[in-house]
């Protein structure tokens, strides 16, 4: 038997906190449970408060042998809440409709899986959750709670609203494809333990950043009202100062994005005060204590920080999402770490003036992974895993050379493969002899050009990895083939037409162009690739035929199209339809959030198919470090971050766990390399 469970809770720490935060304060008030034998059976349904004697009855319910399974719609909140109480849910008996979901393309929200699914309306949830959750969840301003006794009306109406809710979860769950659930249930298990072991942050090292950079953000704003003549009162009033400065200095910007600064300011004619209100810009918009403050806000009380990863969070590929703490989102290092370290431990210790510390935005930047400490007696093992997406894609494509290169590199034999990349683009015979802005260039080709990009991906990259554009195509110019640099300039034409040039010079645009025709032109088979997955989705979702393109399947199951990847897992589309020669499905769009009819093509499908890879092979390293004894507490993109007794174990294991042939890889290199710390940072 299968019991659904949910749970309405309060506490005096916001939810925005986090649930385990949030727990530290919390208590369940309401609990509603459902039995049910089968699809065609809706048992029995009680909505009841929670009290002591309750709390027994529901543990009974749990540990009775007939129930093998326990839903919740986000077990891992109700898990913790449930806790407070003394009711334990076996790992091996919870399941959670949102991970459901999740791992099957679809949005979390159960009002939005109810819209999707056309659940009836009686068994939807109500519309007027939310006003019943902030008048009995949210507390008071002398800290108390309403409840049954002050607001009896409504308490009514709250417990019919749990009891939709349970109900809507119990459609839902049968509505929902479990095509993933078997592969995925130990990821998704080891996913909550991690959450909820959480890693330890240096609350002492955050407290400080935060002043620190308060006072600095005060000092930028009166420096902008003096240079601005008292006419932009901040820094980070964007409209405000692009006025002023046409105005005053008669110097259009077409906005205020850190790459368009920096192009200006290589501008020997722009004026000085122009100057220094762009400095001021950039460092106001660097100065933020977000991620600091949020730390602080959401760390346990005991300095661990749980619940920072999402489950699934990339609905098309299934890769992991953050949560609180962005820690996806760190800026990329500009800096040695031994250079980000000791800015650390100066704004720990409140030194950052002392000893020269600018621009402090820049070292707080760059110094927040620091906030992420091992424990005392302990260490931190991180390791990562070497351009997984490129290898990904080279073994998708059968592109044998770039992954006979990258095979060569692992073992020693072989230059970087960045400057590899570059000598393949450009018919050199010697790798070795690439310099490092070529270097740089053959990054981004690596980087960037897999999923059919062009100069757009080039902008991107570019940004990404620091690369002056302009510099570059004065560099790389001369050494185009004629044919390529005449190609170059007729697609710099027709993006003029078409107000697409990204606002680089014919020069920089046409030199893009050409290096993209000229990495595709070395890398044929995974330029062949996007077109072959293109054509397989497309006719598959109008005739059901299963088709299988080199290592990937599509097919269709009812009204999903599937795209199974080599380790078994499917990438789900739901509601397939080609319209007007483009491929069409149902998701939620990146930007509105909105459940809409998005479209796509052979290149981001190849993207697809290559994260998704890339995601399957760090779930594998991840469980094969938790059974190591490893004890991994975060992982970052393709790093995983362990910790562990200082001397119990080295990162060669960690490494080893990564990097370890898989089942269903044959061919596909893999490598991973690592360090170890007391304290979390990432190489330049």
């Amino acid at each position: 038997m299968i019991l659904f469970l949910d749970t309405e809770t309060r506490s005096t720490i916001d939810l925005s906190c986090g649930v385990y935060r949030c727990s530290e304060a919390g208590e369940v008030i309401l609990v509603g449970t459902q039995w049910s034998h089968g699809p065609a059976d809706h048992g029995t349904l009680s909505i009841e408060e929670m009290t002591e004697q309750r709390a027994k009855q529901l543990q009974c319910q749990i540990d009775q042998p007939e129930c093998e399974q326990v839903v919740m719609h986000s077990s891992e909140f109700d898990t913790t809440m449930l806790a407070r109480h003394g009711i334990t849910v076996p790992m091996h008996k919870r399941y959670c409709t949102i991970g459901q979901a999740r791992r099957h393309g679809l949005p979390g929200a159960l009002e939005k899986l109810c819209e999707i699914f056309n659940v009836a309306e009686d068994a939807k949830k109500l519309k007027d959750g939310r006003a019943l959750i902030n008048l009995f969840c949210k507390p008071k301003k002398d800290g108390t709670f309403n409840d049954a006794r002050s607001h009896p009306a409504e308490w009514r109406r709250f417990k019919a609203y749990l009891g939709n809710d349970v109900t809507a979860m119990r459609e839902i769950y049968y509505r929902m494809p479990h095509w993933n659930d078997a592969i995925e249930r130990p990821i998704w298990e080891l996913d909550q333990v991690l959450n909820e072991r959480g890693f330890a942050v240096d609350t002492q090292f955050a407290q400080a950043a935060v002043a620190a950079l308060s006072a600095d953000k005060e000092k930028l704003d009166a420096d902008m009202v003096d240079a601005s003549l008292g006419m932009v009162d901040r820094g980070t009033q964007r409209d405000r100062l692009l006025k002023h400065i046409l105005a005053f200095h008669k110097v259009q910007l077409p906005d205020l994005t850190v790459s368009t600064l920096e192009r200006r300011l290589k501008d020997e004619m722009l004026p000085e005060e122009v100057r220094e209100l762009i400095r001021i810009r950039m460092e106001s918009s660097r100065t933020s204590t977000s991620k600091y403050s949020t730390l602080l806000k959401c760390v346990s009380s005991d300095g661990r920080l749980r619940g920072a990863k999402t489950y699934c969070g990339a609905s098309r590929t299934g890769r992991w999402a953050a949560q609180k703490f962005q820690s996806d989102n760190m800026p990329r290092p500009t800096m040695p770490a031994s250079e980000v370290l000791m800015g650390v431990r100066a704004i720990r210790c409140g030194l950052h003036r002392e000893v020269g510390l600018e621009p402090l935005s820049k070292y707080a930047a760059e110094g927040v992974r620091g906030t992420v400490i091992a424990k005392p007696g302990h260490m931190l093992l991180v390791s990562d895993l070497a351009n997984i997406e490129g290898r990904g894609t080279a073994w998708l494509a059968d592109e044998e050379d770039a992954l006979e290169a990258f095979r060569d590199h692992d073992a020693g034999l072989g230059p970087d493969t960045y400057r590899v990349e570059y000598a393949r683009c450009f018919g050199l015979a010697d790798p070795s002899g690439v310099t490092g802005l070529e270097r740089q260039i053959g990054k981004v080709l690596k980087l960037m050009m897999g999923y059919g990009g062009a100069v757009g991906a080039f902008v991107t990259g570019a940004a990404t990895y620091k690369i002056d554009l302009n510099e570059m195509a004065e560099k790389a110019w001369p050494t185009l083939p004629r044919g390529r640099q005449l190609d170059g300039l007729a697609a710099y034409t027709r993006a003029v037409l078409d107000d697409e040039t990204f606002e680089l010079t014919e020069k920089v645009y046409a030199t893009c162009w050409a290096l993209s025709r000229i990495w595709r032109a070395a890398n044929p088979r995974i330029s062949e690739l996007w077109g072959d997955m293109e054509r397989a989705a497309k006719w598959t979702a109008v005739d059901g035929t299963p088709r299988l393109v080199g290592k990937i399947l599509f097919d269709k199951e009812g009204a999903w199209l599937r795209m199974r990847l080599p380790s078994g897992r499917f990438l789900c589309y739901p509601s397939p339809r080609v319209l007007h020669g483009d491929l069409t499905f149902c998701g939620v769009a990146p930007y509105s959030k909105r459940w809409q009819r998005l479209s796509t093509w052979g290149g981001t499908l190849v993207e697809n198919a290559a994260q998704g890879l890339s995601r399957d092979v760090l779930a594998a390293g991840l469980l094969r470090a938790e059974a190591a004894g490893l004890n991994p507490v975060l992982h970052v993109h393709d790093e995983i971050i362990c910790e562990v007794p200082i001397g119990s174990h080295t990162v060669k294991e960690l490494d080893g766990c990564l990097a370890h042939p898989l089942a269903w890889s044959t061919g596909l290199p893999l490598a991973a390399k690592g360090f170890e710390t007391d304290r979390y940072y990432k190489e330049l």
